[in-house]
């Protein structure tokens, strides 16, 4: 109604202007007769009619339109803020006229602090080695004058704390009427992706590294074994089982956490705990003998606190034997490969209180493997269960391996409920615990 309002009010106020005009000056109405006058009145109203619908229409359209471009804005916005990498845009004089909630993200700097402001007072790209790129071929500004996108470059940049930070940039020119106005920039944070990746490097660098070693001994064994020295042939067909079984572990080692890492299920069985350590002690005897270590096995000991004198009763476990055997056989392998000759290796067992401390838990069992080693700072202590960490420690002189063997019984123990831990001191030796829970008793 009040749009209705809107037109035919002007119009009629219009149209019957002449009337009113005629009726205030001369105190009557004019006649009907004047039937020019009349008719100017009335292509007057529909004049005024038409012209009042044609201002509603477009006030209408504008309304519309309004309407259409916040609805474009805000899906802009919205799009923009959902993207994690950051975008920023820049006009000609490379100050900032757009900047990402993900450029936000990234850099800790706010929009309202950036937008107007040249690029280079916060983002400040330079290249691996502290090279500012402002005004280089390599800067990704650069784009307004080859007029081409910018591939894919990996650069520095600092966040709002002064942190420096590596990016993976691309840019490409901004153009209106085929006129260039400036440039879109979008990156990412590609600081742990080339950490990774430089990792990565690493552990290849020295699987090569340690398989060569094996193989390289291998080598030397077969040639030595063709001579007719019974006694040499021997000792030597030793070395070469044992570099054998260095290789061997390695691959299956490098197979099975990558395939934990996808499906991992646990085969169960209940089988005996001084079995399954008599087991593994025995397959890391001829290892042991060959490097001229001493390899113990002790008793189980009582849980602590318990009654001293009895015998306890050996566990039933409910695991994976083959994996609790990898488990062993790792921490067996390590202890052998880091203990000077005539060292000695201790694998223990002790019996934990039961879980609620009510006798109906099954409580756990804790198995030990000590060494005479040159033992382990504890700064290190935790990093040592982390994949490829030897890896990221070829800057020392005490890596220990590839660092997959550690990382593996971590993922097998935490995979049973149990836990994984270290004891040492350096220059004192290593003690490696492990714990899984024991069967219930009925």
């Amino acid at each position: 109604m009040k749009k209705i309002f809107f037109i035919l009010i002007p119009a009629m106020l219009l149209a019957f202007f002449p009337f009113i005009a005629h009726l205030a000056t001369e105190g009557v109405a004019p006649p009907f007769a004047d039937t020019d006058d009349y008719f100017a009145s009335i292509a007057i109203f529909v004049a005024a009619v038409y012209a009042g619908y044609k201002i509603y229409v477009s006030r209408e359209r504008l309304k519309q339109n309004a309407k259409e471009l916040e609805r474009a804005k805000n899906f802009n916005n919205m799009v923009l803020s959902g993207i994690a990498d950051g975008i920023y845009a820049t006009d000609l004089e490379k100050n900032v006229t757009l900047w990402s909630k993900g450029a936000e993200r990234i850099t800790g700097h706010k929009a309202e602090g950036v937008i107007g402001k040249p690029c280079k007072d916060f983002l400040s790209h330079t290249d691996e080695n502290g090279t500012a790129l402002c005004g280089t071929h390599r800067c990704p500004l650069t784009v307004m004058e080859t007029k081409k996108i910018l591939p894919q470059q990996v650069v520095t940049a600092y966040k709002s704390d002064g942190q420096r930070i590596l990016v993976a940039v691309t840019a490409a020119p901004l153009t209106e009427n085929s006129n260039i106005v400036g440039v879109v920039e979008a990156f990412r944070d590609a600081t742990k992706e080339r950490e990774l990746h430089r990792i990565k490097e690493s552990l290849i660098n020295m699987l090569i590294h340690d398989f060569k070693n094996p193989l390289s001994l291998i080598g030397v064994v077969l040639e030595t074994m063709s001579s007719d020295k019974k006694d040499i042939n021997e000792r030597f067909l030793k070395m070469a089982y044992q570099a054998v079984g260095e290789l061997d572990n390695m691959v299956i080692n490098l197979m099975e956490i990558a395939k934990m890492e996808n499906v991992f299920e646990l085969n169960k069985e209940t089988f005996s705990a001084e079995d399954a350590l008599k087991e593994a002690v025995k397959k890391a005897e001829v290892t042991a003998i060959v490097s001229k270590h001493r390899l113990l096995l002790l008793p189980l000991s009582p849980p602590h606190g318990g009654g001293q004198g009895e015998e306890p009763d050996m566990p039933q476990v409910s695991a994976d034997r083959y994996m609790l055997m990898r488990v062993m056989g790792n921490l067996l392998g390590n202890a052998i490969k880091f203990t000077p000759p005539e060292g000695e290796i201790i694998v223990s067992a002790a019996n934990s209180l039961p879980l609620d401390r009510g006798g109906k838990g099954g409580g756990e069992i804790k198995i030990m493997v000590s060494d005479t080693g040159p033992g382990i700072p504890k700064q290190f202590h935790k990093l040592i269960f982390d994949k490829y960490w030897q890896a990221d420690a070829g800057k020392r002189s005490e890596r220990r391996g590839v660092g997959l063997g550690l990382a593996f019984c971590k993922m097998v123990v935490e995979a049973h409920g149990g836990r994984i831990w270290v004891e040492s001191e350096q220059g004192e030796g290593s003690r490696f615990i492990f714990t899984i829970p024991v069967t219930e008793k009925h």
